[in-house]
């Protein structure tokens, strides 16, 4: 419904865009160490490069949600269009 308005449809797209990196973060890095410790009952070999890896995938999918929450605040922001031009859901 935004292509056409890109003080919208930018920030709209960078939220779905960190959004997906953040769940590909998960299910790659998180997940995979979850897995691998049994969700965290069993203390493998390799542990501690686990806990790194859980620890830092974490911070990255956080990192990531914010860019998109941020995004998505830019998009519906009110007072960024063209001055005297209502918004189109608005007319």
């Amino acid at each position: 419904m935004s292509r056409r308005q890109p003080r919208v449809f930018g920030p709209a797209l960078l939220a779905v865009l960190c959004l997906t990196a953040a769940q590909i973060i998960f299910w790659t890095y998180t997940f995979s160490a979850n897995v691998a410790t049994e969700n965290w009952t069993k203390v493998p070999e390799n542990w501690e490069a686990l806990r790194w890896q859980w620890e830092y995938s974490h911070a990255a999918g956080a990192v990531c949600q914010i860019l998109a929450m941020c995004g998505l605040i830019v998009a519906v922001w009110p007072g960024r269009g063209t001055p005297g031009r209502r918004h189109p859901a608005l007319r």
